[in-house]
Formats: C-alpha cells, sequence, structure tokens
C-alpha cells in the first residue's frame, strides 16, 4: 500500500483545503460568502493583515459576479495575551480580521461574547447567526439597518486617566453597568484593568493605578462570558 502524500496527511497545507472545497463551486452562482476564520491565524496575525482581503479579491475574481458579499467573524482567543503589543497573538489576529472591512461590501460580526470560557467556538449559535444576518440584510438586501456594532475611530487623553474611544454611531448604550474587557496602557510590562462607561458618543476609560496612559486596549486578555 501506498503511502499517503504530505498534504493528504495535513488539510491545513497550502492550497489543499481550497482546491478540495472552494475550487469545485465555483461553476454555481453566489450572493455572497461568509468564512468563519482565523482560529489558526493568532501566530501569523501581521502577514493575515494582507492575506485576509487577498482572499477576498482572489474569490471574487473566482466567480467573475463583481463585489459579492463577504462576512465574516471575529474570533476570541483563548490563551493570556503577552503584554508585548507584537507578541500578543489573539488581539493582533483580531485586528487583522478587521482589514477585510477594507474592501467594499463586507463585514465582521463580533462573536467573542459567545464562546465556552475554554473553547474558540460559540456556545451560542443564534447570537453568530444573527449578526450574521443583520450583516446580510443590510449589505446584501439594501435594508436600512444597523448591522455593526461601536467601531474604534480615534482617541484622545485628557487629565490625567480619562482616555475616549469614539464609535460611528450615536445612541451607544451599556445595558449591564460598566464595559468590561478595557484597560489603560501604562510604560512597563503591566497592563492595569481600567473602568469603562459610556459617555455620550464616547467610551470613557479610567484607571487609578495609570495616572498618565500611553493607549488604551480592548480586549487584550481572555474573553469569555460567565
Amino acid at each position: 500500500m501506498k503511502a499517503l502524500p504530505d498534504w493528504a496527511k495535513n488539510p491545513n497545507r497550502t492550497t489543499v483545503l481550497y482546491n478540495g472545497m472552494i475550487h469545485p463551486l465555483i461553476p454555481y452562482g453566489i450572493r455572497g460568502r461568509i468564512l468563519v476564520s482565523g482560529r489558526a491565524t493568532p501566530g501569523a496575525a501581521y502577514a493575515y493583515r494582507t492575506r485576509f482581503p487577498d482572499m477576498i479579491r482572489n474569490g471574487r475574481e473566482d466567480w467573475a459576479q463583481g463585489d459579492f458579499p463577504f462576512f465574516s467573524c471575529s474570533w476570541r482567543h483563548t490563551r493570556r495575551s503577552s503584554p508585548s503589543r507584537r507578541k500578543a497573538r489573539g488581539p493582533n489576529a483580531r485586528g487583522a480580521a478587521l482589514t477585510s472591512e477594507h474592501c467594499p461590501n463586507t463585514a465582521m460580526a463580533v462573536i467573542t461574547d459567545t464562546a465556552a470560557r475554554k473553547s474558540i467556538h460559540p456556545k451560542q449559535k443564534e447570537p453568530v447567526g444573527g449578526r450574521l444576518a443583520l450583516a446580510a440584510r443590510a449589505i446584501a438586501y439594501d435594508e436600512k439597518i444597523v448591522y455593526r456594532g461601536p467601531v474604534y475611530r480615534s482617541v484622545a487623553f485628557k487629565g490625567t486617566v480619562r482616555s475616549g474611544v469614539r464609535q460611528r454611531r450615536r445612541g451607544m448604550v451599556a445595558n449591564d453597568g460598566d464595559l468590561k474587557g478595557f484597560a489603560n496602557r501604562r510604560r512597563g510590562p503591566q497592563v492595569p484593568q481600567a473602568v469603562a462607561t459610556v459617555v455620550g458618543d464616547r467610551v470613557v476609560v479610567s484607571s487609578p493605578d495609570v495616572p498618565k496612559p500611553v493607549a488604551v486596549r480592548y480586549g487584550w486578555g481572555r474573553i469569555a462570558p460567565s
């Protein structure tokens, strides 16, 4: 019996999944595409910033049906992130996934709150489908609805411990008290957690342990529901 070739032993090798599962679909019509991607990406997050948009463009070229809608999800990472910006695999992977929105007719559903504590897979399936469906209704079917949450635009440091993150739309609310997952970055290895509240169209982040913050972080450590 002949031994299996290397590609048959590892379906995640370059081109194997594409040739086996995507390319055979190209003759069929397409209205849009949803991709749940990134679980194996943290170690190559910076390369993913260009690979992901390239993949979207490549798929559209393959089908030759214009810029059809393309939707993706932002995965959570189960490991504790390094304080170093370059070594923080999970946050860098999520940031890289957001580059997909630089392409036209794309949207990313944030699902970091739907996974089990020790798994990247969504324990709650309905919110994931619901958020992707909102994006499809807005982009693929031109419904005038809100289909995404707040997105970072700018930061401003005022006073000693306050910083703000602006959102794209007005009307932001926090249903369960203070926001979770924010931290004020100071110089040094430690990143103390901070209190984050909604004030108008901004998120105001403060920490008594960081009198002179140099950055604001969100979702830097593990993100998991209780």
